[in-house]
């Protein structure tokens, strides 16, 4: 497997982000709750409220820094581009680490890249000196799952039928 960097995304980044954005396939991006991204391809007015979206997800750190969250959007690539993303929520109160999404790019699935994005999350965890690690994940997703247990993940709750509550206690 190849060296992989990262960039934490900023506002600045916005052509990136939506040409990232604009890669995932349609299975994935209604999974992640970008539906519109699917509408937005045929459709220049839903492209538009697309990018808005994704600059309102970009400034919603400055707002969660008021309310002493940090939202924090992380992109991860190696020689040949694009591997994927996470996107974490760090409450400041309560040192809790929130993995909401987690998404490695339909072509370089199979490879170790889900490995390596929850070990940058839980070494995250670590560096912001968080308690433990929170995830949400639908039940029948089982090589997420499998990958969340063998890295100490254990099961907390079950909601709607559908997705499953993952805690993580972080050991400093």
């Amino acid at each position: 497997m190849s060296n992989v960097s990262l960039k934490v995304m900023r506002i600045w980044m916005l052509r990136e982000i939506l040409r990232v954005l604009n890669s995932i396939s349609a299975y994935d991006a209604n999974l992640l709750g970008y539906s519109e991204l699917i509408m937005a391809r045929r459709n220049p007015i839903r492209k538009i409220l697309v990018v808005a979206k994704v600059i309102a997800h970009l400034l919603y750190p400055l707002t969660l820094t008021l309310r002493r969250k940090i939202l924090y959007y992380i992109f991860f690539y190696d020689e040949e581009g694009f591997i994927g993303y996470i996107v974490l929520e760090y409450r400041m109160f309560d040192k809790v680490l929130r993995l909401r999404q987690i998404y490695v790019d339909i072509n370089k699935r199979g490879r170790g890249y889900g490995k390596k994005l929850l070990l940058a999350t839980l070494k995250a965890g670590k560096i912001l000196n968080a308690k433990t690690v929170f995830l949400s994940v639908l039940k029948d997703n089982v090589r997420a799952i499998r990958l969340y247990e063998k890295y100490g993940f254990k099961p907390i709750k079950q909601i709607g039928g559908e997705r499953l509550i993952y805690v993580y206690t972080i050991k400093h």
